[in-house]
């Protein structure tokens, strides 16, 4: 399959191939470094998800728990109100001197009373959220902190690979960078979309007659078109640019 023809730009196609080639191998470098730090990158991404994930819960969980003592303490209040009015209206019955009186003042202890057993019943119900509220935050505070200590391990492991590969890498894509900018920016888009789909690898030798990178037959006039730089040819299964072994 081609992809440009020697009419449609000014193509020096053994120089493009062979920068294409230096290309792919800078590539397959980075991938190797890549492959020396295993998943430590992606581990360390997941740990502080992790991390934040419950850092945000935890804020919440605290927050649920300030609200829970605040409104504790406000129901408190009303209950201590509430018993001394009621013993306000206890007093009171000594007093009383009708009939009228006596159920007037005993119907507003008895509201008292509601109330009291009310608020009573409500801080139990808060005591008992705020309790569970509070084995959650136990539970998921230590668990943040073996996440943090793991992540800072991971971390250590991680920024330690990255120094020890560091300089190659920084000499890798400066070297990637000076090959780029003397593709064709065609040439270029075309490999990177190959290489991102194809396991990083954008560029394929024939060996044996063969694609180095899906191992399908090529045709023998491919073969020919390949290796007398022709035109720019495509593997016909992959998609992958191909080139000849003595490049």
């Amino acid at each position: 399959m081609v992809i440009f023809r020697k009419g449609g730009m000014e193509v020096n196609l053994q120089e493009e191939l062979s920068l294409l080639v230096q290309l792919q191998d800078i590539d397959d470098q980075l991938h190797d470094l890549e492959l020396e730090r295993g998943d430590l990158p992606q581990e360390v991404g997941r740990l502080k998800n992790q991390v934040r994930e419950l850092e945000n819960f935890l804020e919440e969980k605290e927050a649920e728990q300030a609200q829970i003592q605040s409104e504790i303490r406000a129901v408190q209040g009303n209950v201590e109100m509430s018993k001394a009015r009621l013993l306000k209206y206890q007093n009171q019955l000594y007093s009383v001197t009708t009939n009228r009186e006596y159920d007037a003042i005993t119907q507003q202890t008895d509201s008292c009373k509601a109330e009291i057993t009310e608020g009573e019943n409500r801080i139990l119900e808060l005591m008992t959220s705020g309790d569970h509220v509070t084995n959650l935050i136990e539970e998921k505070s230590n668990a943040l902190a073996k996440f943090r200590e793991e992540l800072k391990e991971k971390g250590a492991e991680l920024e330690l690979k990255m120094q020890e590969t560091e300089d190659e890498e920084l000499e890798l894509r400066h070297e990637r960078e000076k090959i780029v900018v003397r593709i064709k920016q065609p040439i270029y888009a075309h490999y990177e979309r190959i290489r991102l789909a194809k396991d990083g690898k954008g560029v394929a030798r024939i060996i044996g007659n063969a694609c180095e990178g899906c191992s399908i037959m090529i045709p023998p006039q491919r073969v020919v078109e390949v290796r007398n730089l022709e035109d720019f040819i495509l593997c016909e299964n992959c998609g992958r640019i191909l080139v000849s072994d003595s490049l």
